[in-house]
């Protein structure tokens, strides 16, 4: 029987976390040097980074959560470095 509701997936809720914080943007521009300024560019550079369609996709692309995990471990790394 299908729940009415599905539970958020935690890599799904972090992905949306992280394209609100803004210290994460800095991280993206130092990194990466990409530019962003926005939510919303934020959550297409992770999509571009990801080779995903949408943060949802984090749920059952094994490659992209690997490869977002990475990329938030190295993040926090980063923020307490």
């Amino acid at each position: 029987q299908e729940q009415p509701f599905q539970r958020v997936d935690k890599y799904v809720s972090l992905a949306g976390m992280l394209c609100r914080d803004r210290q994460f943007w800095e991280y993206i521009d130092f990194i990466f040097q990409d530019q962003v300024d926005s939510e919303h560019d934020c959550s297409s550079w992770l999509k571009i980074y990801l080779d995903i369609d949408s943060r949802a996709d984090l749920k059952t692309n094994k490659e992209a959560k690997e490869k977002f995990i990475k990329l938030h471990t190295q993040y926090k790394s980063w923020v307490n470095s």
